[in-house]
């Protein structure tokens, strides 16, 4: 295997090498672990402390940011492709930004778990093949277990898509109150694209069976259906995943009519 390995590395850099030489293109930019995609650090939600590579945070709310090369060149004012961040395996689509002098930059908030959180950023160009991955970025969080676990994410940008949990007496978390059931807490209301939102109870305050849904609250005019996945971790043990596709005439603000009931689970 390690033949292997090894004889592909060659490869693939030989063949970068004669693309480089025969058309200059310059493909440095999109190998693993270059510029082509880096994590800059974590920064805490509620306290702001940035933690490092290999570092620890008692912070769970984070928000990840880094630099990424535009798949469409250089001087290319608009993103030739996406911005994929993914968190222990679990990928979410992110939105990048070009500042003044050009450089992109993205920036994602996220839930992490308690020990060891590894994180890796990749560039897709607009086909969808990956041309760029950062190396594995690393956080140890001391952090107390988590009863619940509940992830939103949606795969595409700019539209609105929201969250409802709701206890088993009946205490709702949505938008309009994250803090709805007492002793968790809904991190945020997610407006533009992508997610992710999450719902944490540290202590489930109550047993019975809990029930998550899921409402397409406003397109912004994207015509293409959106896949919405929940993922659900209890006691921090495997995550769960339920995924569900939403046309575009199922988007209506504040009428439950069209909402997916995504998962129902018991709490002991």
């Amino acid at each position: 295997m390690k033949k292997a390995w090894v004889l592909g590395v060659f490869a693939v850099a030989a063949a970068a090498m004669l693309l480089s030489g025969c058309c200059g293109i310059d493909l440095s930019q999109f190998m693993p672990g270059t510029g082509g995609a880096t994590v800059s650090g974590l920064t805490g939600k509620n306290t702001g402390v940035h933690t490092g590579d290999g570092g620890t945070t008692t912070d769970r709310v984070q928000t990840v940011s880094g630099t990424v090369e535009n798949p469409a060149g250089a001087g290319a004012t608009t993103f030739g492709g996406r911005v994929v961040v993914s968190l222990n395996g679990q990928p979410q689509y992110v939105t990048p930004v070009r500042s003044a002098n050009g450089t992109w930059t993205y920036s994602s908030d996220m839930v992490i778990r308690r020990g060891t959180n590894t994180i890796r950023v990749s560039v897709e160009d607009e086909s969808g093949s990956t041309v760029a991955t950062s190396n594995p970025f690393t956080v140890t969080g001391n952090l107390p277990m988590r009863d619940i676990e509940v992830v939103l994410t949606w795969n595409t940008d700019r539209n609105d898509v929201d969250m409802h949990v709701y206890s088993p007496s009946g205490q709702h978390a949505w938008y309009q109150n994250l803090d709805g059931i007492s002793g968790c807490n809904l991190d945020l209301d997610d407006t533009d694209g992508y997610g992710p939102e999450t719902f944490v109870c540290e202590t489930a305050p109550e047993t019975g069976q809990w029930t998550v849904k899921v409402r397409y609250y406003n397109d912004k005019d994207v015509t293409s259906p959106v896949t919405a996945t929940i993922r659900t971790t209890l006691h921090e043990g495997s995550a769960q995943s339920y995924t569900h596709a939403f046309t575009q005439d199922q988007a209506n603000s504040d009428d439950p009519s069209n909402d997916w009931t995504a998962t129902t689970f018991n709490m002991p």
